[in-house]
């Protein structure tokens, strides 16, 4: 889910999370490569069904050890954040992203 943010500058909604299924699979099929589809699946559709109970728990969990290592306030910067009805984003400017 981090590495999906990363590359969404203007952030996604939880509502928009669905239609970007295809990116999501792509991604954890890349982390998980012995994970069987049915796996990835069932993973994907609850981290980005709107009403799902994937998406808050690992964006809470991602944000945990983001603050655990980097702490306030540096950590804001590269938390996973947005409110239900907006963007959820990543605030470090793109500029300072290389993901290859």
């Amino acid at each position: 889910m981090y590495l999906f943010f990363l590359d969404k500058p203007d952030g996604v909604t939880l509502n928009q999370l669905c239609d970007f299924k295809e990116d999501l699979l792509r991604i954890y099929r890349r982390l998980r490569p012995n994970a069987t589809s049915e796996e990835a699946e069932t993973r994907i559709n609850n981290l980005s069904h709107p009403l799902g109970e994937g998406f808050n728990p690992t964006k809470a969990h991602i944000n945990r050890i983001i603050t655990d290592l980097l702490k306030e306030p540096l950590a804001d910067f590269y938390k996973i954040s947005g409110e239900r009805s907006e963007p959820y984003k990543i605030k470090i400017p793109r500029t300072l992203v290389d993901i290859r």
